[in-house]
């Protein structure tokens, strides 16, 4: 099984002028994934999916279905849950409650897990944390498990000043 995770794609659908222009990297991340030999399974995108600008998902939902393979989604902070779902779920079987989502991949299991706590915060609550302990209790063989926020100091004082909860 042959992964690739992209993340923080920050796509945008306003006028503005962002210093590069992530609609663009991401079409030539999509060419040169396209490229690959051998071909990915699958793509990871952790997250951040919207730019806080974007009015919705629409323009980020037309580039998206241009991925050369099958694309899980996973929310970031910049993202909008209630959004996210209803433009994205095709893609992956969301939890009924939150934006994480189990997946076979090869002889294992793929977990992407909704790190976006309730209140804005990086973390996950005691749902989330019911949830993951169930979906581990199932499994037999590997599992990667896959969140937007990093659950341990970075070394990155801006990602660190707000600690991980749960």
């Amino acid at each position: 099984m042959l992964l690739v995770q992209i993340s923080d794609l920050h796509l945008r659908d306003d006028a503005g002028a962002p210093r590069h222009d992530p609609a663009r990297a991401l079409l030539r991340a999509f060419a040169m994934i396209r490229a690959m030999r051998p071909q990915p399974d699958l793509i990871l995108l952790t997250g951040d999916v919207i730019d806080r600008s974007a009015r919705g998902y629409g323009a980020a939902a037309k580039l998206l279905a241009q991925s050369p393979v099958p694309l899980l989604p996973l929310s970031g902070n910049h993202d909008r849950a209630d959004d996210f779902r209803r433009a994205l779920g095709h893609m992956a079987a969301f939890a009924p409650d939150h934006d994480s989502f189990v997946h076979p991949v090869g002889a294992g299991t793929l977990i992407g897990l909704d790190s976006n706590a309730p209140g804005g915060r990086a973390g996950v609550d005691d749902r989330r944390l019911r949830w993951l302990r169930d979906v581990l209790a199932q499994q037999a063989g590997p599992v990667l498990l896959a969140m937007h926020h990093p659950p341990f100091a970075t070394g990155i004082p801006r990602l660190d000043m707000a600690r991980f909860a749960g």
